[in-house]
């Protein structure tokens, strides 16, 4: 909450400091053709599905079955919630059990499989930035930066990993954690049982890291970041700008990593600046890297989060829907009590 408002303040500064540029950008966002927004468009889109086929991957490998409009669907809406929560990147979780419950398999399946697409996206993101390396110089991106962003998102996530499978001495952290965000998407003070964080723990370390699911949702995760290094290429040159598109990937995976690394939501500050930056060393001027900066985050952020966020909003009112079904369905079909003779 502290950093959002600190956010918004320092958003409104900058946009009564700067009316002038704010102008320019204006007009450079306006000037872009119909044909970049339909290819930046259809990248957003692709983007999603991309995430979506980890998200499927994932589940697989705990036992949950789901097409990958289903999971695209859920890791969607699964985002909107970690960006809007601050839950530690746990606010997902309750959906996923859920949507493993639909598709009559344990919660705990689809939690364990939440983890274990969270790590898959982090390797794979990782993985990007690692490939990268050795054209941050010709970015303006320092390496050092990257180099620190990249320990920082490592650690996070042998943290997460240590977690769920250290010791059953963690269940009741994990519990708490997912109560929390449970009880904010249903609005009630229910909470589960110690013995969920036990089954998660036991689906999670059951899961074999070797199988060919995880290699499909790696490459999944890899493909995500090549197709978010060709929406920024579409977003400059929507500014009338030019970069190649492997500056498209190095910056594209730099930025995310950063963002990652700074715990904003969204990477919200780190993702613009690194962007702006990185374009305004490859030549353009700097109104011109704040227009493709905007025009980026339009598509790769703001429209993904208010899909998301409806996407959200109906699948836990489809939940709630059932909870009350599954009431009503019990109340009718329990045995009314025997009469008492008062005679």
């Amino acid at each position: 909450m502290v950093v959002g408002v600190a956010l918004t303040v320092l958003v409104a500064w900058f946009l009564v400091s700067h009316r002038d540029e704010v102008a320019t950008v204006e007009q450079g966002l306006v000037s872009t053709s119909p044909w970049s927004w339909l290819q930046a468009l259809a990248l957003s889109f692709a983007l999603a599905t991309s995430t979506g086929g980890v998200v499927r991957r994932s589940l697989r490998m705990t036992g949950v079955s789901s097409t990958l409009t289903a999971a695209t669907r859920l890791s969607s809406a699964s985002s909107f919630l970690c960006a809007l929560i601050p839950s530690c990147g746990m606010a997902g979780a309750p959906l996923f059990a859920a949507h493993a419950t639909r598709r009559m398999a344990p919660a705990s399946a689809g939690a364990a499989g939440y983890f274990i697409a969270c790590i898959a996206g982090r390797l794979g993101l990782e993985l990007a930035v690692v490939l990268s390396i050795p054209l941050l110089a010709s970015c303006g991106i320092p390496i050092s930066l990257v180099l620190v962003a990249l320990a920082v998102h490592a650690l996070s996530t042998l943290v997460k990993l240590a977690v769920v499978v250290t010791s059953r001495r963690h269940e009741n952290t994990l519990v708490r954690w997912i109560a929390a965000t449970g009880s904010r998407l249903r609005r009630t003070s229910a909470s589960p049982s110690a013995g969920h964080a036990g089954q998660i723990v036991e689906r999670f370390a059951a899961v074999r890291w070797r199988g060919a699911d995880l290699r499909v949702g790696l490459a999944w995760s890899v493909a995500g970041k090549l197709i978010g290094g060709l929406l920024v290429v579409v977003a400059v040159r929507a500014v009338d700008g030019s970069i190649s598109w492997t500056t498209g990937f190095t910056i594209y995976a730099a930025a995310t990593l950063v963002g990652a690394a700074s715990f904003l939501p969204a990477g919200l500050g780190a993702v613009d600046v690194t962007i702006g930056h990185a374009l305004v060393e490859t030549g353009l001027r700097p109104a011109q890297a704040a227009a493709a900066v905007v025009f980026y985050r339009l598509f790769q952020l703001w429209i993904p989060l208010v899909a998301g966020g409806v996407l959200a909003s109906r699948l836990c009112r489809t939940r709630a829907e059932r909870a009350k079904r599954a009431g009503l369905t019990l109340e009718i079909v329990s045995p009314a009590p025997p009469a008492t003779d008062l005679s």
